[in-house]
């Protein structure tokens, strides 16, 4: 492999974070791009948790629950369906992060109220 396709890849892999995406961006075989990253030691995932799985500690107050990424969210639970009453009283902002594997539910409170009725059961 030569220096200016192996500079394209690094470069690639420092902006998308995704040995994927720059197989996608750039055209290359998946193989040669993972080849680069191990030798580089280049980032390739955002599944490296960084706060413990719960999320920056500045949007704690906000986390109604969190699951991971390849599990369904429990619409059953009493806090997912609180904050989903709220979204659509439009009182809340609904809103998902990510801490490696695991997806975050946010309800973050809006400075104007915007109804938004039956956003969750839309009747047909």
């Amino acid at each position: 492999m030569d220096n200016e396709k192996r500079l394209e890849i690094v470069r690639s892999l420092i902006k998308t974070r995704s040995a994927y995406k720059t197989a996608k961006a750039t055209g290359y075989d998946i193989r040669d791009i993972l080849s680069v990253a191990e030798e580089e030691n280049s980032p390739r995932s955002n599944r490296e948790e960084r706060f413990g799985g719960y999320g920056p500690p500045n949007m704690r107050d906000f986390m109604v629950a969190r699951k991971k990424a390849w599990e369904a969210w429990k619409n059953s639970d009493p806090a997912i369906k609180k904050a989903r009453e709220d979204y659509e009283c439009g009182v809340v902002e609904l809103a998902t992060g990510r801490d490696g594997d695991w997806l975050i539910l946010y309800a973050i409170p809006r400075l104007v109220i915007t109804p938004r009725p039956g956003y969750f059961n839309p009747e047909f």
